[in-house]
């Protein structure tokens, strides 16, 4: 994902510009800004959906959709183990193929291990965000994915990104995680399954928790924030080295 600006077109439509070390980014443009859908530079079909999503939400409890993210962590635990042998060797530090070890990604931060996720629970960790680089050297991704499975929840993915800048609309954003700003919502269709997602941010970070399950039902979402709060609880641990923060 090596774009500055990304839409993200879940129930809000954040604008993200990630970290990178090639130009500055205006400072007072950093960090989060909280707007109303209305004054966002967004063309209006982007508007229509989010407020469509926002509607559907509201009478359903869940956007219908064929979301390729739903059959994805469905079937990951029955391919993990395949791309995880095919590309062991793979020494490419761009590779963002899954990893059984975080040791095996390039990253620009460290990570520790998460206590909430347990260990025999990940099928494997991937590389996202940004390949950074500063004076020709390598300071590795700007993020990492985790992806595991849960007795409840189903195939879960948790991702930590470190980005600039951040646009929430005004009414659509919620304090669902450790009183930060946050978006929720679930996707799907009683054919293919459905993915419960929620995203919280702070000034410098985007964190992301996916659940894909078979099922729709709306306590599932309160247990995927009851996770995101004991999982956000440790990122104290999850610190950007010097080098990296001296790319901002």
């Amino acid at each position: 994902m090596n774009k500055k600006v990304i839409f993200l077109l879940f129930l809000i439509c954040p604008v993200l510009s990630n970290a990178n070390d090639t130009e500055p980014f205006p400072e007072e443009n950093k960090g989060i800004q909280i707007i109303s859908l209305s004054k966002m530079n967004l063309p209006n079909e982007f508007k229509k959906e989010i407020s469509n999503n926002l509607i559907q939400q509201k009478i359903k409890g869940y956007k219908t959709s064929n979301d390729e993210s739903i059959s994805f962590l469905l079937k990951l635990p029955e391919k993990a183990p395949q791309e995880i042998a095919e590309f062991k060797n793979n020494k490419n530090p761009m590779d963002t193929h899954l990893k059984s070890n975080i040791a095996e990604i390039k990253l620009a931060f460290n990570f520790n291990k998460i206590s909430a996720i347990k260990e025999e629970d990940i099928l494997g960790y991937a590389a996202i965000g940004s390949y950074l680089k500063r004076n020709k050297k390598d300071l590795g991704w700007s993020g990492l994915r985790v992806f595991f499975s849960d007795k409840t929840l189903g195939v879960c993915s948790y991702s930590l990104m470190k980005i600039q800048a951040v646009q929430l609309t005004k009414e659509t954003i919620q304090y669902l995680v450790n009183n930060k700003p946050s978006d929720s919502i679930i996707e799907g269709n009683y054919t293919i399954g459905f993915i419960y997602s929620l995203n919280w941010y702070t000034n410098d970070t985007m964190s992301t928790l996916d659940c894909a399950n078979n099922n729709f039902n709306k306590n599932n979402m309160k247990k995927l924030i009851a996770l995101a709060n004991k999982i956000d609880k440790e990122k104290i641990n999850c610190n950007y080295s010097a080098h990296f923060l001296a790319t901002q």
